[in-house]
């Protein structure tokens, strides 16, 4: 059975280990790298990009307004939707008293018969 190390030379062998351990990684990672550039290298591929007429710049000018289709219909719903909104707001405003109005009481008040 071995013997305890010293604090200074346990703290060496740590350091030596952990050296050791990231000079072993760095050759694994460029083995790697060299097996993965060693089988693209055989790839031949190479795409042909086609530019589309919008880049060309030949279908539409720089100044000109971009059309969305859809864009009135969307733009005419949320509105419907916010009409909607508010209605319900006051629907309930009124129907909750959510805030009454000054002429509401909160006792009753007596009158003479």
């Amino acid at each position: 059975m071995r013997a305890p190390l010293k604090g200074e030379l346990a703290h060496e062998l740590t350091r030596r280990l952990e050296a050791q351990q990231l000079e072993r990684g760095a050759r694994l990672e460029r083995s790697r790298r060299e097996a993965e550039h060693d089988r693209l290298k055989e790839c031949t591929f190479a795409p042909k990009i086609h530019r589309s007429k919008t880049e060309k710049g030949s279908s539409q000018e720089e100044g000109s307004p971009v059309v969305v289709r859809g864009l009135g219909r969307y733009m005419e719903l949320k509105d419907m939707a916010k009409r909607q909104a508010e209605a319900q707001r006051q629907r309930e405003q009124k129907a909750f008293i959510v805030a009454p109005p000054a002429r509401l009481q909160p006792f009753t008040v007596r009158a003479p018969f």
